[in-house]
């Protein structure tokens, strides 16, 4: 039997910062599940889904689009083992994950 190459955790984020990098339908589904969990979310993103927006504008997460070329480069973001990646096209999900590691 082969063991597999990830094993699944449970974290109690309740309160604690995470950063969302885009702001698409997958970024959407993400970020409901962050703040249903309780955590402090924050997206970076050019431009969001209306469902994202409408959080924003609640309160419940806060973007920062003027930043996302910052958090692609530094390592400041990537440094947290709660981050997650949320873009739609391949290229992107591969430019953001070797940053990420980088």
């Amino acid at each position: 039997m082969t063991a597999p190459a990830h094993y699944p955790v449970a974290l109690d984020l309740r309160g604690r910062p995470c950063l969302v990098v885009g702001g698409g339908a997958v970024a959407e589904m993400k970020v409901h599940a962050l703040v249903a969990a309780g955590a402090r979310v924050t997206l970076v993103s050019p431009a969001l889904t209306p469902g994202l927006a409408a959080l924003v504008t609640a309160g419940r997460c806060g973007t920062r689009p003027d930043r996302i070329a910052r958090a692609m480069s530094k390592a400041r973001h990537w440094r947290s083992p709660r981050r997650t990646i949320a873009r739609s096209p391949a290229t992107s999900r591969r430019t953001l994950a070797a940053t990420a590691s980088g």
